[in-house]
């Protein structure tokens, strides 16, 4: 039997991707039609991006050989990003007391380290490193925009990746 080298679940994580960056287009390109200020700035505030890679990452990690599968992964990135995001806006709130690197350093170490036997502690150690990870995204990131607004711009773009993969999954050429 031959191998195929372009397999079907390659085909459908390229179109996550491709729809991803599509989507991120399109809300880019709607921002512009929108004339009243206040609207505009929120709808900026949460769809406009620079890049649709949060949202591609999380449908690249997301797409599973099963949708039962993609649905559970799915479930996983976006609870973790939620952990995460969360407990780096508290994280970063309570440095802000505080004008050292040293205490930065030691707080971020410690937040890795609670955010990981938080997740083990609710018995979902599933969501451990993603929050983890979401975690530090959020802290290294939040020098360039405000903590919340990152943690919300993750959030946002990994619940829209993972309904693209979920999407995608569910009716383009289904899994058996």
């Amino acid at each position: 039997m031959k191998k195929r080298i372009i397999g079907m679940r390659n085909l459908k994580t390229a179109l996550c991707v491709l729809l991803c960056m599509s989507i991120t287009a399109f809300m880019n390109f709607v921002y512009e039609f929108i004339a009243n200020e206040n609207v505009k700035e929120i709808y900026s505030l949460l769809f406009v991006r620079d890049t649709a890679l949060y949202s591609s990452i999380a449908a690249v990690i997301s797409l599973q050989s099963t949708v039962s599968l993609t649905k559970k992964t799915g479930i996983i990135r976006v609870m973790g990003t939620l952990f995460g995001g969360v407990f780096a806006v508290l994280i970063i709130y309570i440095n802000s007391f505080f004008d050292s690197v040293a205490f930065s350093l030691m707080i971020v170490f410690l937040g890795v380290i609670a955010i990981i036997s938080l997740c083990n502690a609710i018995n979902q150690a599933e969501y451990a490193s993603v929050a983890a990870v979401m975690f530090l995204i959020v802290v290294f990131s939040s020098a360039e925009t405000s903590a919340h607004i990152e943690a919300v711009h993750r959030f946002i773009d990994t619940v829209g990746g993972v309904l693209i993969a979920l999407g995608v999954n569910r009716f383009v050429f289904p899994p058996k």
